[in-house]
């Protein structure tokens, strides 16, 4: 798996949105213990991950924790994510998926609006 795909699963145990600067956003949606009434069953509480290419500004939590996980300038570590991104974006338009399999299961394709979920 790609360093940068385990920097963003690892953010997104710690924080409820992590933005890919010029690529997206991943934004974690909640959902609460339940009881099924009828069946008695119990359903634990759960998060969703939703991706939104709309969320391309660098708040620099991503791009500073690669920095501080690679021992690197700020710089070198946007640098290096831009690079990532590109290649992303090149395997996107090609057709090709890019999967977070760890903490988040999704897949990523060229679909817009992906919904993921993501295990806690």
């Amino acid at each position: 798996m790609n360093k940068y795909v385990e920097h963003i699963e690892e953010l997104l145990y710690l924080h409820d949105c992590v933005i890919v600067p010029g690529f997206g956003g991943f934004i974690c949606d909640y959902t609460s213990a339940s009881i099924n009434e009828k069946t008695g069953t119990i359903v634990p509480p759960s998060k969703k991950v939703v991706f939104n290419k709309h969320l391309k500004q660098n708040d620099g939590l991503l791009i500073d924790w690669i920095a501080r996980k690679e021992q690197i300038d700020y710089e070198k570590a946007q640098r290096r994510l831009a690079l990532f991104c590109e290649e992303i974006k090149v395997r996107l338009n090609q057709k090709q998926s890019e999967s977070f399999r760890s903490t988040v299961d999704s897949t990523f394709s060229s679909n817009p609006r992906t919904t993921t979920s993501c295990r806690t």
